[in-house]
């Protein structure tokens, strides 16, 4: 694709998409070209335009940089408010406190971790990945124009099926056992449920 040379600007997301796209031609009119406006396509650039792409890619890894950094901040401010609040004091035992901290901010809970329990725990923390962590995946996958489905539930599954899996491997019994297989056999299964119910869905619709 060859761009008039009358061309002065290229917009945010002007070939958002464009997967077809295999190729495109810039005039040398170009004198601004926004960040993002080949978001979501491989294309390739055959202009000499390579100082706008590379400032471009530079500006997107800044702000994404940024984001991450601003969310963990953020939620690590949140912690020690509610600490100094008392309200951490409020929960019943050490674990509890570092459950429910790591399950907004993954690394000040697992810093909370020891005594009975602490390896199952850890490994439903490490599972789950705490709201931090989620929100710093939903500020750069909607960027990029993503929208998965599940996230949560799979993210919360990958938790329980850890924990269980470290119980097992830490502190052995049938239950722990029992409940590692059951588990694993949900986890295997839910991708397959959800095509069966997509598909379902889509037939009540026609």
């Amino acid at each position: 694709m060859k761009l008039p040379s009358t061309l002065t600007y290229i917009g945010k997301k002007a070939f958002y998409e464009c997967v077809s796209l295999t190729q495109i031609t810039i005039p040398d009119s170009v004198t601004s070209i926004h960040p993002q406006f080949f978001s979501g396509s491989d294309t390739n650039f055959t202009d000499g335009k390579t100082t706008f792409l590379w400032r471009g890619q530079t500006y997107t890894s800044c702000a994404a940089l940024l984001q991450v950094s601003g969310l963990i901040v953020f939620f690590s401010s949140m912690l020690a408010v509610l600490r100094a609040a008392g309200l951490t004091a409020l929960l019943p035992n050490r674990l509890a406190e570092a459950l429910a901290c790591g399950a907004l901010e993954l690394s000040s809970g697992i810093l909370l971790l020891s005594g009975p329990g602490a390896e199952a725990a850890c490994a439903l923390l490490m599972g789950w990945g705490g709201l931090c962590v989620h929100f710093q995946a939903m500020s750069l996958w909607q960027t990029a124009g993503l929208r998965p489905h599940g996230y949560f539930s799979a993210k919360l599954l990958h938790g329980l099926l850890s924990a269980v899996l470290a119980l097992a491997c830490f502190a052995p019994s049938p239950a722990a056992l029992l409940s590692a297989g059951a588990l694993t056999a949900c986890a295997l299964l839910a991708p397959l449920l959800r095509k069966i119910r997509a598909g379902n869905l889509r037939h009540a619709a026609v």
